[in-house]
């Protein structure tokens, strides 16, 4: 080997060895974030079917509407901002999350549908529990629910969405935590 080749060896075994073409993994800008913070994923936990997203945008169709107990409807595009503004006030970046959402069958002796894709089914009323946390002098809010959503297979993307949602607050109000316009 002469040694114009042996140095160029060099070089390149220096800077291979230094990372340079080898960047680190980028960090996660938003560090160990909860993808599911509302714990959506626990409405199908009583079914082999589960819903895989990376972000709530995914969870609901296109045309996913809504509807509150008035009869209301509101799109995919009002759920998602109130669901942006609840992340923002009771789940934290840098601090505990505030709130905590559990999902439960209404009726845990019925049997959801047939998880068929080419048809919407209608699940079994799911109810829910949010705990909101104060601080340690005061005791936790809880707000309950009751919905009913229907899914869709979405073929795109692969996976079940919601494609809509009746959502009626147990203690009678017209607006549930969830409601866009809460």
């Amino acid at each position: 080997m002469n040694m114009k080749n042996l140095l160029v060896s060099l070089l390149i075994a220096l800077i291979s060895g230094c990372g340079l073409f080898f960047p680190d993994t980028p960090e996660d800008p938003q560090g160990d974030k909860n993808v599911d913070p509302f714990s959506f994923k626990e409405i199908l936990e009583y079914n082999n079917d589960q819903f895989d997203f990376e972000d709530y945008y995914y969870l609901f169709h296109e045309s996913f509407i809504y509807v509150d107990p008035n009869l209301n409807e509101y799109s995919k595009t009002k759920l998602l901002s109130r669901l942006g503004t609840i992340e923002s006030e009771y789940i934290g970046d840098l601090e505990e999350d505030t709130i905590i959402v559990n999902w439960f069958l209404v009726d845990p002796t019925s049997d959801d549908p047939y998880f068929d894709k080419e048809r919407v089914i209608t699940l079994q009323p799911r109810g829910y529990k949010i705990i909101e946390m104060k601080n340690d002098s005061i005791p936790p809010d809880t707000l309950t629910g009751e919905a009913t959503f229907k899914l869709r297979y979405d073929k795109v993307i692969q996976d079940w969405v919601i494609s809509y949602w009746k959502d009626v607050p147990t203690d009678g109000s017209p607006k549930s935590f969830f409601h866009p316009e809460f």
